[in-house]
């Protein structure tokens, strides 16, 4: 089994997260959390792990 059934979730997130530094990109997690109407569940691994951990705060 691999990670192609993320394929489209993959190319989804890449259009929204600039991934161009930490800052950044944590700053656009916390914008998204914030601009949700409703509850959020946020999942990540390795750098997106890093991301979620500073963009929630």
């Amino acid at each position: 089994m691999d990670g192609s059934g993320w394929e489209a979730v993959y190319y989804n997130l890449a259009k929204e997260n600039p991934t161009t530094s930490l800052k950044d990109d944590a700053e656009v997690t916390r914008r998204a959390i914030a601009a949700s109407p409703g509850k959020v569940v946020l999942v990540g691994r390795s750098y997106g792990g890093v991301i979620i951990t500073r963009g929630w705060k």
